[in-house]
Formats: C-alpha cells, sequence, structure tokens
C-alpha cells in the first residue's frame, strides 16, 4: 500500500474518531435535562442496567445508550446505581444524572410517629405504608419477642427513608434515637428520684406522656407522681390500667377494671405499688425531661382532667374530692 495513502487513512480514522470522542463528550456535559424542567421515575431494586437507560430514555433524561453506556464506564456505575425514587431537576447533564444516581437512593420521604403511640401504633402505620418494604417479624432483630417487650423503645419523631426501604431499617432509626436521647437525659437527671435505671424513668415519662398532652403540665405531673412514689402511695393512673387490657378494650373504663387483680392486669396501678412492668406508650422527649426533670416545687398529690385538655392539681385527697364532683361529675 502506498505510504502517503495509508498516512491519509490513518488521519481520517483519527479526525473521525477525534470529532466522535469530542462529539460524545460534548453530549455528556451539555445539559441533558433543561433549565426548569424536572423528571420524575423509579428504579426498582433489580433492574438492570439496560432496563435503567431504558427509563431514562423513555422520561426524555438522555438522549440514546450509547451516552449512557459511556457516561456510566466512566464513573463506573453500572453496578453502583441505587434502587429508588428520583425528582431530577434541570440544567442537569448526563454525567450529573448518572452521580445522582450513584451518590442518591432517591427521594427521601418521611414517616411520622406520634408522641404517645404505642409500638402496635407504629406497627400498624408502617404496615399500611406502600412504599415500605414489609418484612416478617421486624422486632426480632432487635431482640424483642413480643410488643409488650418493645414498648417504649422508640423516639416518636419524624425519620427519613427512601422508598423500598425494609420497615426494620426505619425501626432502627427510631430505636437508637430513643436509646441515644434517654442515655443523654439520664446523664442530667435531678438527684433523689425514686428510680435507678433508665428504664424506670421511661415507664414513668410513658405515664406522664398518656395523662397530659399540655407541655407545660408534664413536669407537674411527673412531680405528683413522683410525690406518690415516695410516699408509697399507688400512682392510680387510668391510662395504665387501660393498657393492660389489651388493643380490645373498648374505651369504657369502669370500676371492675379498677379493681382487677394485678395477676389478671399487672399495669393496674390501682392495685399495685410502684411502677407498672413496662411502658404504656412511646414518650416523647419532653416526658422524659420531665420524668428526669420533675417539678420538685409540688405539694400536690392529685390530678383530675378538667375537660379543655388541662388538670386540676390537689395537695389533699378532701381537695381532690370536690376536684372530681366540679370537673367530672358536673356537681358543686
Amino acid at each position: 500500500m502506498n505510504f502517503h495513502y495509508l498516512r491519509l487513512v490513518v488521519l481520517l480514522v483519527f479526525i473521525s474518531v477525534t470529532t466522535l470522542g469530542a462529539h460524545v463528550w460534548n453530549a455528556l456535559t451539555r445539559p441533558a435535562i433543561p433549565a426548569e424542567h424536572v423528571i420524575a421515575f423509579t428504579i426498582d431494586k433489580g433492574d438492570s442496567f439496560s432496563q435503567i437507560t431504558d427509563k431514562l430514555i423513555h422520561h426524555g433524561a438522555i438522549s440514546g445508550q450509547l451516552y449512557a453506556l459511556v457516561a456510566a464506564k466512566l464513573l463506573r456505575a453500572e453496578t453502583r446505581i441505587k434502587a429508588g425514587e428520583y425528582i431530577l431537576v434541570g440544567p442537569m447533564t448526563t454525567m450529573n444524572i448518572f452521580r445522582e444516581l450513584i451518590d442518591g437512593g432517591g427521594v427521601l420521604h418521611r414517616q411520622v410517629f406520634f408522641e404517645g403511640w404505642t409500638i402496635r401504633e407504629i406497627l400498624e402505620s408502617l404496615r399500611k405504608n406502600p412504599i415500605v418494604k414489609k418484612t416478617e417479624n421486624p422486632l426480632a432483630r432487635f431482640g424483642y419477642s413480643t410488643v409488650e417487650e418493645a414498648e417504649g423503645a422508640c423516639l416518636p419523631d419524624t425519620y427519613k427513608y427512601y422508598r423500598g426501604d425494609p420497615d426494620y431499617k426505619i425501626l432502627e432509626l427510631c430505636i437508637m434515637a430513643m436509646r441515644k436521647t434517654l442515655e443523654e437525659l439520664w446523664a442530667t437527671r435531678a438527684s433523689g428520684l425514686p428510680y435507678d435505671s433508665p428504664r424506670d424513668a421511661l415507664i414513668l415519662a410513658s405515664i406522664v406522656e398518656a395523662e397530659t398532652t399540655l407541655h407545660e403540665e408534664r413536669p407537674e405531673v411527673a412531680g405528683v407522681m413522683i410525690s406518690r412514689l415516695r410516699k408509697n402511695m399507688r400512682l392510680q393512673a387510668d391510662p395504665t390500667v387501660i393498657y393492660g387490657l389489651g388493643p380490645d378494650f373498648d374505651n369504657n373504663l369502669t370500676r371492675k377494671h379498677l379493681r382487677e387483680d394485678p395477676a389478671v392486669n399487672p399495669y393496674n396501678t390501682y392495685r399495685i405499688y410502684g411502677l407498672p412492668p413496662g411502658p404504656i406508650c412511646n414518650p416523647g422527649r419532653r416526658s422524659l425531661e420531665a420524668a428526669l426533670q420533675p417539678d420538685s416545687e409540688t405539694e400536690n398529690l392529685y390530678y383530675v382532667a378538667v375537660g379543655d385538655g388541662s388538670h386540676y392539681f390537689s395537695k389533699t385527697y378532701e381537695e381532690h374530692v370536690k376536684a372530681v364532683r366540679k370537673y367530672q361529675l358536673g356537681k358543686k
């Protein structure tokens, strides 16, 4: 072959490859998604790279398989893309899109656990969440064999997760948050409390949580309960009795329930002395703070619901009886 002709062929090939390379690179580094454009799609677990690129092409995020393949090779993205729900907001280049799929996990969703919820209510909330992956007995992963054992283990709050995350992953967030918060607050507890373990504080906090929704009342309610414990008085807290009656309770608390033997209802604080055997709900941080920093100045030993969400506090039983007649029975 003529030497000059070979040089010409090589030059032409080089120009072609260089031109193609430049074209591809320009395509990868200019906005594939224009400014102010929003593209939403989901990558499912188990999707192949080809399926992922098909979705990107279908939604107009990239122009073709070639650009996707080159970008993926440059970023080593083929096996690093995370499943999830994505919202891509332009301007974004093809390279930025693949970086998002590698670094992200998609859109963060929020799961709310409300103060005072029981473990059953938390599990039911997760069960009803259509984008959370359900697993068999998620509590067992944390060493709990029953819901009663797990009661009080979760700190009510808002937790972030990705579509398709398993239920136990969200439970882990709230369980770790409770352990950290309880440890932190226990270290700053008031002196002379009538209990000597964080679990006892957690039990009392759960009763405070169930007794009042008013933040400003919680230290006072905790103070009353702690005063009763010190005097070896029964707590006589209705929510503990109700918890012990189980999930089938019909919201009609009777005197028969209050007289029930502790062998039948060990949470019946009208019959037992001291704290019940475990928490009755998952208390929030303010109830935990109240249990560990109660109103130490209170002389009250009783309280009764007024009817507007607040309570009337009394020092003596006689005063309490009058308050019950007024606020509960409507008598003067």
